[in-house]
């Protein structure tokens, strides 16, 4: 009994023990926050009021006890040095959000819309849209829908739809916007079943025309992985098809409907 309270005590302590800021600790600060991860952050109030909308200063500088704070010390420390003016032990620097780790980056960009950090929140939304929509679609289009950047969820939107249903469900965390996406889903789905057609109705018209079979098969599978991977180039007729004439013609009606069908489907942000 003896050593299970010990344990117990033990683990209490761990849990509430801290660790100071490197870059935020002046003793002289009127406000502290502590991390999820129990890092304490020592911020003069002054310096929120022109780079945050977030930090309810008046409230927190009436506050005798530290405020703690759901992000960890690693996003935390981010966020503050764009709130606090660049010390020297920074070499007067602010951290480059272009460069860090997929995984914090959306944490610090989902930190800096909670707390409104405007810097940060600018220039998060700059590196998704230079980059980060094709690469990581799902994740940009979850920040962009919740935080309603409609211009960067319709960017991002159409680079998700060859991800799988379970890699959807686990990245779009707002119940809201993953049955807005299904909604957007089924769109592009409709256009397979539409080219699944019109190839029938091709191979009924050109039964012996290997060529125009085959760049169809090979259209058809690029729309089955993904269904907004509309290559039009798969599904033209080359010099040494027989039916050159009849396939061109063929092709043109069926690739005009297509164009027509894709630039019917919505934007995200426009579906209901």
């Amino acid at each position: 009994m003896e050593s299970s309270d010990s344990e117990l005590e033990e683990s209490e302590k761990d849990s509430s023990e801290t660790s100071p800021s490197s870059l935020f600790n002046n003793s002289e600060a009127d406000v502290t926050f502590i991390s999820a991860d129990k890092i304490v952050f020592k911020i003069h109030s002054k310096y929120f009021e022109a780079t945050s909308g977030g930090f309810a200063v008046p409230e927190y500088t009436l506050v005798e006890e530290p405020v703690d704070l759901a992000e960890s010390g690693e996003v935390l420390e981010i966020l503050f040095q764009y709130i606090h003016p660049p010390s020297e032990l920074g070499k007067f620097l602010q951290p480059s959000v272009m460069d860090l780790d997929t995984d914090l980056f959306f944490e610090v960009a989902k930190a800096a819309e909670k707390y409104i950090v405007y810097s940060v929140m600018n220039m998060c939304i700059m590196r998704m849209q230079f980059t980060l929509y094709e690469s990581h679609p799902i994740a940009v289009l979850n920040h962009a829908a919740n935080h309603n950047y409609e211009e960067l969820a319709d960017l991002a939107a159409p680079n998700t739809i060859p991800c799988s249903l379970e890699e959807i469900l686990e990245g779009l965390t707002n119940p809201c916007v993953a049955v807005q996406w299904f909604k957007y889903y089924s769109r592009w789905v409709q256009l397979q079943k539409t080219v699944v057609e019109l190839m029938r109705q091709a191979e009924l018209s050109y039964p012996e025309c290997r060529q125009h079979t085959t760049r169809l098969t090979m259209f058809l599978r690029n729309i089955i992985h993904d269904p907004s991977n509309v290559d039009f180039d798969l599904a033209t007729p080359g010099l040494g098809c027989g039916y050159r004439g009849g396939c061109e013609c063929e092709s043109g009606k069926w690739k005009t409907r297509i164009e027509n069908e894709v630039e019917a489907i919505p934007n995200f942000s426009e579906i209901t």
